[in-house]
């Protein structure tokens, strides 16, 4: 076997460690051997380390713990696996110092042992937690309280960073682990709101609130908690509840005593026995004396769209539940809103609103049917109820949706209906030079069916119309119907693509090495179409677009290219480049064979199929073989013998095993596994080519029943295991071993959504897995080492990661060809993955109209762009698709632009940019030249809907949507910055989070800024939003501090941008600190404050050192973006950060490398940065004692530990723990 380390113990012995021989000990000056030592727990070494305190040799395995033994008596002492307490088996490195044995582990950090007791002390370990719900912090003098959501409560020494201890479920420490919120009491006691209590610490016990009531009025998730002399109290998802010092529940007030939601996130008592409560749909007062709601808040109504016009110095907007709005832009100020009371609408739901064809004038429709105002002359001019009109055309009984007017013709498209069977199909038409209808537009009846609009629009002297079938489960059905508006006549409807669900991409003929002139590149994409390009050019040879697939597997077999397909094995000639006859059951294929093909690959010389029938219950599902040697086919049902029921997803050879991963096709029944054919005789019954036994679900088997992808790390015979269900993530099976490893999931850094059927690829120590888009998607890219992993990512997210195929290079780098399937989006790609990254249609890319649901049509004189959408019912789209209009009338579509999700509103092209609002990711902008979208900096919120542009000014509608307040705000694009802007209420969002009283004003921290509720004058000022400097609308928590900090800076706003400082006259906007100031991110997830305080500690030598820590804020942060969960402490006196408290002994459970010396332990894990352990403080063989301290090179150098002395040096030098 081959030599793994070297040690040479106190007697000058030199101790060879090795893969399979064990250990063997050689003198030192001629290599003789002279022994070894029997009774290792495995003979595979994998580290050794000599510890000269006892005279033991510590022995690592790969697999198997760790082996004692005593240099001097050349015998065992001891071995240490799992079954005797230590964290994992797998040793990767190890240390000693002082008699204790630091092992470094891939999986679960670095376990310690002391050696001369064979004592298994506690592991460093990194808790894995990252990207967390919640973060709350709280400080008792010199302990510092953090909560994890999912993982407990840290209790942290605020002196030295040290974590002291970790509460939580499994250690009985803590009533429930996933932590929302803390606060120290008026008692001293730690109040706890989690999502299954809410309890108190006083000390010593823990007492856990109870209720009474029926249990659909008990609270069970407690989200925030505060107290005052007369209880406590927590919001709840059963209101704003409250205890009193007995523990003795009071009562709960929620919606039906008036408050706006039973969902309260945020409770501050800011005067006796008025509680403030926050919701997500807005804010109560509460008196808590005989709890009743006093008073509530809003941001005003839902009002679904924005519909915005300006004429002159006015700009309106139509809201629905609202009316129109009208904001005068010169003075600044909002006009009377017309809500239906006014005589100008009838009714405040308004759902258009554009021009008229007069200068001056508007059309606004709604509930109340067609409305003409003049504006400039203050009057009504037409005034149309839906139904019929005396005198004027007859409308439709739904309000309009949708208004385009051409050529004194107005066309309108009606509000969808809730009912999935109504159609709602009908344009109807208004000839406005009569004031009379038109004959109805039925779109559906063009396309063939009944059907529903989505939407319209204008393209030269056509009505292009987005309609999809009522049958709502038809995903790709519908297209873009066009009505030829200057010769009444209906033109052809666009070609659809369909919902392409899978993209098939796979090289074929002689790639590797590159042959430029027979290597091929075919993709497959959905249903119908299939591609052959010339894989070194990437020149387009031929484009079918009648294949009967989805292709499911493409193969070279003998001299010719197969491709599974649903009506048989479909067969191309390379040589001839013409197709041949179709392999049919009967017909090539064996007679009792199905027509649709699941599964395909050449392993060996053999070809190996999966079929079934679909339709129906009886699937007649079967695996066949045909002998490459023979041409025989062979045939197996599934659901008999050692082969589970379902149908063959994939194949793959790992370990002279054909792997068949079996999906369910069904919940019920005994269904799903994976199927083992043995080409070897790994069950040593002399048999090989035969059928063992299966890998199926259980305590001890497979995560889940539905495997769809499998890969293989044939070098270190691992196998990947991938499954159609969300939230299971990757198996994994040690063939050395016959044993499962650990499950990956996303604490490893992958995607949680399922995996695409064979869409799994391992090749030079990198896994590659693509997700169907449940709500990430995406590729997942995994670092493996033997059994180890590390630097998990998940590649370009929001669209489905198909196929995974090695490409051919002739730079000798790794290169993968992707598919990637946009469902209903019409884009479709196959990216390219290289040392540069992933690169989006870097080899292929099909876009076009997948079917009807076309929410949004603009075009210019040779272009037009639609916005589809993924749902069957959204009024967003998910994508925006560029087509070029041909001179035959037909699209040649071009390009497509993935939004991820349905949230595209409305589109504005000006010149080479595409201007586009979104509900809920603000203003975006595509540049078309290089095709590339870009975001905006943050507005006064996200939900957009209509766009004026002026002379480089655009006015931008801002609705009333998922808390946000309505108005507007104009953006300057040539500057490419927000300007004024103004919202309907003064409260700026529904979703309220903190409360403070400051002078004259309640503060509230919103989604859309910082209410402003005047006390004296019982009204709202005026929000402070991003005009204002705010780096974000999300604010999260207030705090006022008693001193000033960053110069005048008083009230302190904490949100999803980092903490910033406002003025404490004027509330002016400061600063904003974040990560580079000092912060542990740029998340604030808690802010409190506590006084200086100090401790007397005694060093080694009997002397003592008194640590002082100064008067600070204490700022948590939850992992969000680049950094880890964490808190600082931020010093009032030097108004810098003089203290960081990591949640993480070390940076990752990954350890790569571990070095000891008389200083300390040195620790490299696969996540930066370098670990130190200062050993130093503690004594010898006592490295686990308080004064011990982990210290970090960090962006300052080092990392600027707590443990400090009159704010910045420690009295004895001797103490000292910084690098």
């Amino acid at each position: 076997g081959q030599i793994i380390a070297i040690e040479q113990d106190s007697s000058n012995w030199v101790w060879i460690g090795t893969t399979n021989a064990g250990i063997l000990r050689l003198r030192n000056d001629d290599a003789t051997y002279i022994g070894t030592v029997s009774g290792l727990s495995s003979t595979h070494v994998s580290a050794l380390a000599f510890d000269p305190n006892t005279d033991y040799l510590v022995v690592g395995h790969p697999e198997s713990g760790i082996s004692i033994i005593d240099t001097n008596a050349l015998t065992l002492v001891d071995t240490l696996t799992t079954s005797d307490g230590l964290d994992s088996d797998y040793v990767t490195d190890i240390a000693t110092r002082y008699g204790i044995a630091y092992i470094a582990t891939p999986d679960a950090g670095v376990m310690r042992v002391e050696l001369s007791t064979s004592a298994i002390i506690g592991s460093w370990q990194s808790l894995g937690a990252d990207n967390l719900d919640s973060t709350p912090i709280a400080v008792d003098d010199d302990i510092v309280y953090i909560g994890l959501f999912d993982f407990g409560i840290l209790v942290i020494d605020r002196m030295t960073g040290d974590i002291t201890e970790h509460w939580n479920q499994d250690s009985s420490t803590l009533p429930d682990d996933d932590v929302h919120s803390l606060q120290m009491d008026d008692y001293g006691g730690l109040l706890v709101g989690t999502q299954g209590a809410f309890s108190r610490y006083d000390g010593s016990a823990w007492h856990t609130m109870t209720s009474s009531g029926g249990w659909w009025n008990r609270p069970t998730v407690f989200y925030d908690v505060t107290s005052d002399a007369d209880g406590m109290y927590a919001g709840t998802n059963r209101g704003a509840c409250m205890w009193n010092w007995q523990y003795q529940f009071q009562d709960c007030v929620s919606t039906a005593d008036g408050m706006p939601s039973r969902f309260v996130y945020a409770v501050d008592m800011l005067d006796t026995d008025r509680l403030y409560a926050g919701t997500n749909q807005g804010a109560a007062i509460i008196n808590m004396d005989n709890f009743t709601v006093i008073e509530t808040w809003t941001a005003g109504d839902d009002t679904q769209r924005s519909r915005t016009v300006k004429i002159g110095d006015i700009l309106y907007l139509g809201f629905e539940n609202t009316g129109i709005a009208r904001y005068d832009l010169m003075n600044n100020e909002w006009l009377t809103t017309w809500d239906g009371t006014q005589g100008y609408i009838d009714d405040d739901d308004v759902t258009v609103l554009v021009p008229g064809l007069d200068s001056g004038t508007m059309w606004a429709g709604g509930d109340f049917g067609l409305t003409l105002i003049d504006v400039v002359n203050d009057e009504v001019l037409i005034e149309w109820s839906r139904g019929a009109n005396a005198a004027g055309p007859t409308l439709s009984n739904s309000p309009p949706a949708e208004i385009e007017i051409h050529d004194n013709v107005l066309h309108y498209s009606l509000q969808r209906s809730n009912s999935w069977w109504a159609s709602s199909a009908q344009i109807y038409r208004i000839n406005l030079t009569t004031n009379s209808s038109m004959t109805t537009l039925d779109a559906g009846a063009q396309a063939g069916w009944s059907g529903v609009v989505h939407g319209i629009g204008v393209i030269g002297d056509q009505l292009w119309i987005g309609v999809r079938p009522t049958q709502y489960w038809n995903n790709g059905d519908g297209t873009i119907v066009r009505w030829n508006m200057s010769s009444e006549a209906w033109e052809d409807d666009l070609a659809t693509i369909g919902n392409v669900r899978r993209v098939n991409a796979r090289f074929l003929g002689d790639c590797f090495p590159l042959n430029a002139s027979s290597c091929e590149l075919w993709i497959a994409y959905g249903d119908y179409i299939l591609r052959r390009f010339n894989a070194d050019s990437m020149q387009l040879l031929n484009e079918w677009t009648d294949i009967e697939g989805p292709i499911r597997g493409m193969a070279e077999f003998q001299g010719e290219y197969l491709f599974a397909s649903m009506n048989g094995i479909l067969r191309w000639d390379p040589v001839n480049s013409t197709w041949l006859d179709t392999w049919m059951p009967g017909d090539g294929l064996p007679s009792s064979s199905e027509e649709e093909f699941y599964s395909m690959a050449v392993i060996n010389s053999d070809l190996w199929l999966g079929t079934m029938e679909s339709s129906g219950f009886n699937s007649n599902a079967q695996i066949l073989r045909m002998n490459g040697s023979s041409n025989n086919w062979s045939s197996w049902d599934l659901g008999t013998g050692d082969i589970p029921d379902g149908y063959a997803a994939d194949i793959k050879l790992c370990d002279d095993i054909v792997h068949f991963a079996i999906g369910a096709r069904f919940w019920w029944g005994n269904q799903g596994g994976i199927a083992r054919y043995d080409l070897a005789d790994h069950d040593q019954d002399s048999l090989t080519n035969e059928w063992i036994s299966s890998m199926t679900s259980g305590s001890t088997g497979l995560s889940n029943n539905d495997p769809r992808a499998l890969a293989c790390d044939e070098a270190n015979r691992i196998m990947y295991i991938g499954f159609d269900t969300e939230g299971v993530g990757f198996d994994r099976y040690n063939y050395n071993t016959g044993s499962y490893l650990s499950t990956l999931t996303s604490t490893d850094g992958i995607s949680m959504d399922r995996i695409f059927p064979g869409g799994m690829h391992h090749e030079n120590n990198v896994l590659l897995a693509g997700h169907q888009y449940d709500n990430q998607g995406g590729i997942s890219r995994l670092v493996t080492s033997g059994t180890a992993t590390a630097n998990g990512q998940v590649l370009d997210p929001g669209m489905d990661g198909c196929s995974i195929e090695r490409a051919p290079s002739n730079s000798g780098q790794m290169v993968y060809a992707i598919g990637r399937s946009g469902q209903t989006t019409g884009m479709n790609r196959v990216d390219r993955l290289d040392n540069s990254g992933l690169i989006a249609s870097g080899f292929d890319e099909l876009a076009g109209l997948s079917s009807g649901r076309v929410v949004e049509i603009i075009s210019n004189e040779t272009h037009v762009w639609i916005s589809s959408s993924l749902g069957v019912n959204s009024y967003y789209g998910s994508s925006v698709l560029q087509g070029e209009i041909l001179s035959n009338g037909s699209v040649r579509w071009e390009y497509g632009y993935n939004f991820q999700q349905d949230l595209v509103n409305e589109m504005l092209l000006d010149d080479e940019t595409l201007w586009v609002t979104t509900a809920g990711r603000g203003l975006k902008a595509i540049d078309l030249q290089q095709r590339r979208i870009t975001s905006t900096p943050p507005a006064l919120h996200t939900q957009m809907d209509g766009m004026i542009l002026e002379n480089g000014s655009m006015y931008i509608g801002l609705m009333g949507n998922q808390g946000s307040a309505a108005g507007f705000q104009i953006y300057n694009t040539g500057t490419n910055n927000w300007g004024h802007g103004s919202l309907l209420a003064g409260l700026p969002s529904n979703l309220v989070r903190d409360f403070i009283e400051y002078g004259d004003h309640i503060l509230i921290a919103t989604h859309g800024g910082i209410g402003m509720w005047n006390t004296t004058r019982d009204d709202w000022d005026d929000p402070i939003t991003t005009i204002d400097g705010l780096p974000s609308p999300i604010i999260e928590h207030l705090f006022v501090i008693d001193d000033t900090i960053q110069g005048e800076g008083k009230v302190l706003a904490g949100g999803a941008a980092g903490l910033t400082v406002l003025h404490q006259t004027n509330l002016t906007v400061i600063t904003t600190l974040g990560y580079n100031q000092g912060l542990m991110g740029n998340t604030v997830s808690g802010i409190t404050y506590a006084g200086p305080t100090s401790r007397v500690v005694q060093n080694q030598d009997g002397s003592n050192t008194t640590l002082y820590h100064d008067a600070a804020l204490f700022i948590s942060h939850n992992g969000r973006g680049p950094t880890r969960p964490g808190a600082v402490a931020w010093d009032i006196a030097t108004d810098m950060v003089n203290g960081s408290y990591n949640i993480d002994m070390i940076p990752s459970n990954d350890v790569r490398a571990v070095a000891s010396d008389d200083w300390g332990v040195h620790i490299a894990t696969d996540t930066a940065p370098l670990v130190h352990w200062n050993g130093t403080m503690g004594g010898e063989g006592q490295p686990q004692t308080q004064a011990a301290l982990f210290s970090r090179y960090a962006r300052f150098g080092v990392d600027l530990q707590p443990a400090l002395t009159s704010g910045s040096t420690l009295e004895s030098a001797s103490s000292s723990s910084l690098l």
